[in-house]
């Protein structure tokens, strides 16, 4: 999953932010939460990392920034595909699990008012 990611977000333009969709299955012992982080280092910004919202890490989100949300709430929407893409999040790309299998990765660019977690496999 973590090499699909990476191959994905290499196909979209340098410096996009990019959202992670991706549920592993109930009872799954390793966490998909990072896959996205790890793709795009040198390559585009994970929008929905939580890290620099909480202000607990080296890297923190000032409000009106462009590469990461800046409140937690939005972080936690996005994670559990309650979030709206805003117009100001444009371009915005979304890594979803596109399967069967549930492994298997798709990215695709958002629109302004879609919901995220549109496509993902039966949820």
């Amino acid at each position: 999953m973590e090499r699909q990611a990476e191959l994905l977000v290499r196909g979209a333009p340098a410096g996009q932010r990019v959202i992670s969709t991706i549920d592993p299955p109930l009872k799954y012992r390793f966490s998909v939460r990072h896959i996205v982080d790890l793709a795009c280092v040198e390559q585009c910004f994970d929008y929905g990392n939580y890290e620099p919202a909480t202000a607990q890490f080296r890297v923190r989100a000032s409000p009106g920034n462009s590469f990461v949300v800046n409140q937690v709430n939005d972080s936690l929407a996005i994670d559990e595909g309650k979030c709206v893409v805003p117009a100001r999040a444009l371009p915005l790309f979304e890594l979803y699990e596109c399967g069967p299998p549930w492994t298997k990765l798709c990215i695709r660019p958002l629109e302004s008012g879609a919901p995220v977690r549109t496509v993902l496999n039966g949820k």
